[in-house]
């Protein structure tokens, strides 16, 4: 388990402001116009290979907190109407992913009011867009993603077969099929980003509002393990098993 909490946990001391971005709290606060964080990182655990090359287990989480969905009035937006939230890519570069608040109506998914969209980077781009309930044009099922209000993310992706998206403790791939897995990124030893993700060589897609527990567990996490986590809240699990609610004061 590796875990950044932004605000002095594990792995945190690379972790680079840019623009206006501000770390209060422990949460990194972003006012989507140029703002984003990396962390200096090449540590093998937030890729989807070992130091051998060969796939493994891997759940990504992270919470977000938006003040605006995007739309195509954001001041940069060169990768569509989306926002990224965690990111290991670099454009044109055969390796990475990202994970991103993505509110763009082009093609059959027809979002309005937010999905979440998984790009795989290898010999080819694999986009995976999926919205969330209430998300689409027309959908009624859920109020899409709100405003000012803490959401959690979940990627699960085996080493083989294929991956599931969660999205406030449901998932929302096919819970039957998951989703097919085209390609496995190789290693990237770009930056891990927060709030952007790179397009046209430079840093894209800013997220508007806040960012906070980023994980990475080398495991495939259960349904109900994820779910767990979220009705949880936003914390960071330590080594003997205690935990630590970051928005509580708490530190560490």
């Amino acid at each position: 388990l590796r875990e950044i909490s932004l605000d002095g946990a594990e792995d945190d001391s690379n972790l680079s402001l840019n623009g206006n971005a501000v770390v209060t709290d422990g949460e990194l606060v972003l006012d989507g116009n140029g703002d984003f964080a990396t962390l200096n990182t090449s540590v093998d655990d937030w890729n989807l290979r070992d130091a051998n090359g060969n796939a493994e287990d891997t759940t990504f989480e992270v919470w977000f907190n938006p003040t605006r969905l995007p739309s195509a009035n954001d001041p940069s937006n060169a990768g569509g109407q989306r926002y990224g939230l965690l990111a290991k890519n670099a454009n044109n570069a055969q390796s990475g992913w990202l994970i991103a608040l993505d509110n763009d109506p082009s093609d059959t998914v027809n979002l309005a009011n937010g999905g979440i969209q998984l790009t795989l980077h290898n010999t080819s781009i694999q986009h995976i867009r999926i919205p969330v309930p209430g998300g689409q044009s027309g959908d009624s099922s859920g109020p899409g993603v709100t405003l000012n209000t803490w959401h959690h993310v979940a990627v699960v992706l085996p080493a083989s077969g294929p991956g599931r998206i969660y999205y406030d403790g449901q998932e929302i791939s096919d819970p039957t099929n998951g989703i097919a897995i085209n390609q496995r990124p190789s290693s990237a030893a770009h930056d891990l980003r927060f709030g952007s993700y790179q397009v046209q060589n430079s840093d894209q897609n800013f997220f508007a509002g806040k960012i906070d527990g980023a994980i990475v567990t080398k495991s495939v996490l259960s349904s109900s393990e994820i779910l767990q986590k979220y009705q949880t809240g936003r914390s960071v699990e330590i080594a003997n098993g205690a935990t630590i609610t970051i928005d509580e004061g708490d530190s560490f």
